[in-house]
């Protein structure tokens, strides 16, 4: 019951389809297991469980860097959809910056994007056309209070990330903080970009998680093919059920393919003409579906492992039947 709620949310699945995928259960016991599985405490320490489990493999160490990690939206399709696509950049890598990260986000159209200094700074000839010196220092001097009241709110706890980003977006122009923070965020971008194209190593690396980020979105449009039901596109809690599920399979489903590339590696290390290189594993993502199956019929075994779900009652006292 507890994989079938767990994949009923997690698959854009209705509780009658995902019973006809196991026989074992019935539409109505996983209703009642999908109300179960939406707690999402248990479904973040479930996902703690399996990603503890995929470090283990020693293969997981050549995937990079633990200070490093890629964040993007996961689109699903659904029948209502608000967004704000403009005004947060700046705004974020000003609230990152101060939080001690290095937010560096993948710009569009790039080659049209612009440098920005302090005004009355000299803008050298070979520069000019790209660099623009706009930025008014004197607005993030004076709300400077302001802003560090801020960082210091989501760092303690008293509000999100989300919720700061949420109340200065393209929507709070005007405010004189958000024109502060954006002032200084247009700076953290000039020195982004700087080091983006300068910096060869910088560049790659980058590219290289963002990459990985896109490929594990990539799993949960392979997991997740339908559309988010009507019911669950209006209630909070229900797409969050929905979204720490899925995100709970597809750790599923790397946590399996990694256990797979690393047995696989062992078997060629054990011959020095086939061991592969770390910094060659190192590029291969767990995140392929070749070798899965995402639908089908599922049958669990549990009258072998009858003892350890219910040791107080023994095998001789439990009827095995479907229900």
């Amino acid at each position: 019951m507890v994989y079938a709620g767990i994949l009923a949310h997690g698959t854009a699945l209705s509780a009658a389809e995902t019973a006809r995928m196991i026989p074992q259960l019935s539409a109505p016991a996983i209703r009642q297991a999908m109300r179960w599985a939406s707690d999402e405490r248990r479904l973040a320490e479930a996902c703690s469980a399996v990603l503890a489990f995929m470090q283990r493999h020693p293969i997981a160490s050549t995937w990079g860097r633990s200070d490093l990690a890629s964040s993007d939206m996961m689109s699903l399709e659904t029948a209502q959809l608000a967004v704000d696509t403009h005004g947060y950049t700046d705004v974020a890598m000003t609230l990152a910056r101060l939080l001690g990260f290095d937010l560096c986000p993948r710009l569009k159209a790039l080659k049209d994007r612009h440098l920005f200094i302090a005004r009355g700074t000299a803008v050298p000839e070979a520069i000019r056309s790209i660099c623009h010196a706009r930025i008014d220092v004197q607005k993030i001097v004076d709300h400077w209070e302001s802003i560090v009241h801020l960082v210091a709110s989501v760092h303690s706890g008293h509000t999100s990330a989300v919720h700061a980003l949420a109340r200065f977006g393209s929507a709070s122009r005007g405010d004189p903080l958000y024109e502060a923070m954006v002032q200084l965020g247009k700076l953290l971008r000039t020195v982004f970009l700087a080091d983006y194209f300068v910096n060869a190593t910088f560049r790659r690396e980058l590219l290289r998680v963002l990459n990985r980020g896109e490929a594990v979105n990539a799993l949960k449009r392979a997991i997740y093919t339908g559309r988010v039901a009507g019911y669950q596109a209006k209630r909070d809690d229900e797409m969050q059920a929905v979204a720490d599920a899925l995100s709970l399979l597809a750790n599923i489903l790397m946590a399996w393919n990694t256990a797979q590339m690393h047995s696989a590696l062992n078997r060629w290390n054990a011959r020095r003409s086939t061991a592969a290189p770390p910094e060659l594993i190192g590029r291969i993502a767990p995140t392929r579906t070749e070798g899965i199956n995402l639908r089908g019929v599922f049958r669990f075994p549990i009258e072998q492992y009858l003892e350890r779900l219910l040791p107080s009652r023994g095998v001789r006292n439990v009827a095995v039947g479907r229900p």
